[in-house]
């Protein structure tokens, strides 16, 4: 299939829900071919995207079976949940996996004493923590390792945004902000087809799914539910931000916010 024909591969809402209805055997189809064609077609100029989460670590497990080595992104933000860092570094050990951990250009509070505090994609774009400790060091090792395509655990179940994205893009698409390919081999699991593929093949989850439903950076304040799942995770951390933002105690919150 030509990369036109991919971004236009969905021509309506009916045929994206078409493809959520997949039994899982036919997803499981669909992800190993993606993979095992665009690893063919770009081997070691190709690396996978890995937050650590249960849908990029996937990616992972299934890239590796069709190039053992094959490069894998880790980028390191420094305000991690240490369970995420802790079972990255561990399971890149036990899976042998050919692993690049980036820093940030920028620690985190010297972006937020810079820009503030994230606020939703949604309302922003792009926040800055996301660019200074994630998309520049992403950007800088595209460069130097002349990488020209990325695979990612994006799923079009994960929330509206990626959805859209999916359905105007596709499941593979050419980036022109970056320069580089986009695959989601992915796009179309949902969280409970992840979660009954783990089960069944017995893959470790990264403990911090434990506390909360995503992982990420424990400090940020740019997603629905942040101030719960920080107080569940980190009430120290909350009680800082809730300083910088002019709140001086938990019940300044109405409850429905916590």
């Amino acid at each position: 299939m030509s990369a036109g024909a991919e971004e236009r591969f969905f021509c309506s809402y009916k045929d994206w829900k078409r493809e959520l209805r997949k039994p899982l055997s036919q997803k499981i189809e669909d992800t190993e071919n993606i993979i095992a064609e665009r690893l063919g077609e770009f081997g070691y100029s190709l690396y996978v995207a890995w937050s650590g989460g249960k849908d990029s670590t996937l990616v992972v497990y299934f890239a590796r079976q069709y190039l053992s080595d094959v490069p894998v992104m880790f980028n390191n933000t420094g305000v991690e949940y240490p369970e995420t860092v802790e079972y990255v570094r561990r399971l890149a050990q036990e899976w042998e996996l050919n692993l690049i951990e980036t820093k940030p250009l920028m620690p985190f509070w010297k972006v937020v004493e810079r820009f503030g505090l994230p606020e939703r994609r949604s309302k922003v774009g792009t926040p800055q923590c996301c660019r200074y400790l994630k998309e520049y060091p992403a950007m800088r090792v595209i460069k130097e390792k002349g990488f020209k395509a990325v695979m990612t655990g994006i799923t079009g179940a994960e929330n509206k945004q990626r959805e859209l994205l999916i359905l105007r893009k596709g499941f593979c698409y050419f980036a022109k902000e970056e320069g580089i390919q986009k695959i989601h081999p992915l796009y179309h699991w949902t969280p409970q087809d992840v979660l009954r593929y783990y089960k069944r093949e017995g893959l470790p989850l990264n403990p911090i799914y434990a506390k909360v439903d995503r992982c990420g950076c424990m400090p940020c304040t740019g997603h629905i539910g942040w101030k719960s799942k920080m107080g569940r995770t980190n009430p120290k951390l909350l009680r800082y931000i809730m300083r910088m933002q002019g709140y001086s105690s938990l019940e300044d919150f109405v409850p429905s916010q916590l």
